[in-house]
């Protein structure tokens, strides 16, 4: 079974119309229940070989993977005053890797010109990525994976003190500084390493590729 990635995606164009009939698309497709990466290549036309091993594959003078599926998508497109853009948010899930290609191809048969940028994770492959380097749409930074006792969240965070004010509120303890939060959260986690109740700890940053 593949470790799926999960992806964060906004679609982003100074053409309305282009970026309005993509939506529309994409709309139709949940309305269909139709949302694997496949029916999006079927809708524009474009072939792909049978799955093999359970993992559809592409071929056109190109080979790569596309098993993956969107979970959701904006109903309306936006305006983004300071890029002077039109732009929607998706998330999907993909087998393993971003699997960029896909979303590639889709983009250059879609009349106009559509871009995106795209924030990723995969923890078991240590795999965490933010496109959107100037955080314009996206301001991913750290990631946070916390389970112990009756604890557990998953999150993004654009600041790094953001993430331990909120380990610190579901514990149960009083926040002060980042400095000081960083100390005795270490001191927990080494304490409670080898404690009575299962604790997971994961902190990463998003690297932009």
């Amino acid at each position: 079974m593949a470790d799926y990635c999960s992806n964060f995606i906004v679609f982003r164009s100074s053409e309305k119309d282009s970026l309005q009939q993509f939506l529309d698309t994409l709309n139709g497709l949940f309305a269909e229940s139709k949302t694997k990466y496949t029916d999006l290549l079927l809708k524009y036309d474009i072939n792909y070989s049978e799955p093999l091993d359970d993992n559809t594959l592409y071929s056109d003078d190109c080979f790569f993977y596309c098993k993956g599926y969107f979970d959701y998508c904006d109903n309306d497109i936006s305006y983004n005053e300071n890029c002077k853009e039109y732009y929607f948010y998706a998330y999907s899930y993909t087998a393993w890797k971003p699997q960029t290609e896909v979303l590639d191809l889709l983009l250059k048969k879609i009349p106009g010109e559509i871009m995106y940028y795209i924030a990723s994770e995969e923890p078991g492959d240590n795999l965490f990525i933010n496109t959107d380097e100037e955080r314009q749409y996206i301001n991913y930074n750290y990631y946070v994976d916390f389970n112990y006792r009756m604890i557990s969240f998953t999150e993004s965070f654009e600041r790094l003190d953001s993430c331990y004010k909120l380990l610190f509120d579901e514990i149960g303890w009083k926040y002060t500084n980042l400095k000081k939060a960083k100390k005795r959260f270490r001191k927990f986690l080494k304490k409670e390493k080898n404690g009575k109740y299962e604790l997971h700890f994961v902190l990463r940053k998003y690297t932009c590729e």
